[in-house]
C-alpha cells in the first residue's frame, strides 16, 4: 500500500559510484521540504564497491529522513528504475543521478512545476 502523505519519491539508481554518492545523499538531506513529505530510495544496481556501507551509514546517521535501500541484482538502468517505481510510495517519482548535488529548493520546485502544469491542464479543459 502506498503512503499518500509522501508527495514525491526521489530515486537514485547507482552502480559503483562510491566516490560521488555521499555528496548526492547530503544534498537530499538539505532539502527545504519537510522530511515527512518525501522519501529517498537508493537502488543499488549490483554494486561491487562500498555503496551498501555508504548508504547504510547515511541511514543510521540520519534517522529523521525517510530513506530506503534496495539491492537490484539485475544489472542495467532499466531494471534499477523499474525497481524504484515498484518500491515508490508516491505517484510522483523523480529520478536523480548518483553524482548530482541538488539545490535545497529542488523538490519544492519540482512540486510547484507539477502543480502549475495541473492547473493549466484543468484550465484548458474548461
Amino acid at each position: 500500500m502506498r503512503n499518500h502523505q509522501v508527495e514525491i519519491s526521489l530515486v537514485i539508481c547507482t552502480y559503483n559510484r562510491e566516490k560521488f554518492l555521499p555528496e548526492a545523499l547530503e544534498s537530499v538531506k538539505i532539502q527545504n521540504l519537510s522530511y515527512q513529505k518525501f522519501e529517498l530510495l537508493v537502488i543499488d544496481n549490483f554494486c561491487t564497491d562500498r555503496t551498501v556501507e555508504i548508504v547504510r551509514s547515511f541511514i543510521i546517521n540520519n534517522p529523521e529522513l525517510n530513506i530506503r535501500y534496495f539491492f537490484e541484482s539485475n544489472k542495467g538502468l532499466s531494471y534499477a528504475r523499474n525497481r524504484g517505481i515498484l518500491e515508490a510510495n508516491s505517484p510522483i517519482i523523480s529520478f536523480i543521478d548518483d553524482d548530482v548535488i541538488l539545490p535545497p529548493s529542488y523538490i519544492d520546485e519540482v512540486l510547484l512545476f507539477l502543480k502549475i502544469m495541473k492547473m493549466l491542464l484543468v484550465w484548458e479543459e474548461r
